[in-house]
């Protein structure tokens, strides 16, 4: 982790298992302390549960009652302050397609635009 920057709480949904564990793994290395669901769902109960996280970072198209873009307006709804990372392979989403102050990710994710995804947020704190 850069020694200037500090370590954040992610919530990270991805139903693909190696892409979930990769991305977990990338995160953990920058410094981050990472929770992982395979759905929304899952997500909501960790929610649910009362842990405060920074960042959601969430691929779209997942199985479960809702798709990542629902669970992104769900977590922005609950005005939390948790800052939202949007992620896909498959669908191109323009800005006002996504929650107020989110941001999308195409994949596969290069390191670097995530670093740089988490950074331009720390930045305006």
């Amino acid at each position: 982790m850069d020694r200037n920057s500090r370590s954040f709480e992610i919530l990270l949904v991805e139903d693909d298992a190696i892409i979930r564990m990769d991305l977990s793994l990338c995160l953990f290395d920058l410094g981050h302390s990472v929770r992982e669901a395979a759905d929304a769902d899952k997500a909501v109960a960790l929610i649910s549960d009362g842990i405060d996280f920074d960042f959601l970072v969430t691929d779209i198209d997942m199985p479960g009652s809702m798709d990542g873009l629902a669970l992104a307006r769900y977590v922005r709804d609950m005005g939390t302050g948790c800052h939202i990372v949007v992620i896909s392979g498959g669908t191109h989403l323009a800005p006002m397609d996504l929650p107020p102050g989110s941001l999308f990710l195409r994949k596969p994710l290069i390191l670097h635009d995530l670093k740089a995804a988490l950074s331009k947020f720390e930045a305006r704190h």
